[in-house]
């Protein structure tokens, strides 16, 4: 398995924050990294060469993508609009990761979308997704949880790390950023143990 062809896609803001994370700290040659966002203001932040704009219906006076406002049928829906250019990002990968922080719209509506045409095509696919935590409100919980239903139908395995359980190991005075930050950290974890048994 060393010379497969190895994509890691994050989807949406906590999904690009991930990759973002994962790309200046990789470990791995041959390991492209691409992010998908509907929030043009944030995917302009992106480190990773390789971006894909999932735009939709929702755009601010400054004529850019303004995402998904926290709905995953709006995920869902421009991802279907999208998903061939899509298809184009990841065409020739033997194995494709999946990064995305459910609970949101754009992440927990269009990563579903995409992995269920990776199974189509037989692409061997692995999710890491995240759960949020306890304060950002029980309907991102929600969301997250029926979406992380809807996406296992697709992958090979799905990860799924809790937010809040994390909190066991953060220090109370911990702030917002360096909470997201540890969980991007465990995020990289999880992928490099997967990582290291492909190869």
């Amino acid at each position: 398995m060393k010379d497969s062809k190895i994509k890691v896609i994050g989807i949406g803001s906590g999904g690009q924050d991930a990759v973002n994370y994962l790309y200046l700290n990789n470990k791995c040659k041959n390991i492209d990294f691409v992010v998908i966002n509907a929030d043009e203001r944030i995917l302009k932040e992106a480190k990773t060469s390789d971006k894909y704009l999932l735009s939709g219906e929702n755009y601010s006076n400054e004529n850019e993508s303004t995402g998904c406002g926290g709905n995953p049928q709006i995920g869902k829906q421009n991802a279907i609009i999208h998903i061939n250019q899509i298809l184009k990002l990841i065409q020739n990968s033997d194995i494709v990761f999946l990064i995305s922080c459910f609970g949101g719209g754009c992440g927990t509506g269009a990563t579903p979308v995409i992995a269920e045409k990776l199974k189509i095509a037989g692409i061997k696919t692995v999710a890491i997704i995240t759960k949020p935590f306890k304060w950002e409100g029980q309907k991102r919980t929600i969301q997250a949880e029926n979406g992380i239903e809807i996406l296992q139908q697709f992958v090979d395995k799905t990860i799924v790390i809790e937010n809040q359980t994390l909190c066991k190991s953060i220090p109370e005075d911990t702030t917002t950023k360096s909470a997201f930050n540890y969980v991007n950290q465990k995020i990289a974890e999880m992928f490099y143990l997967e990582i290291f048994k492909i190869l």
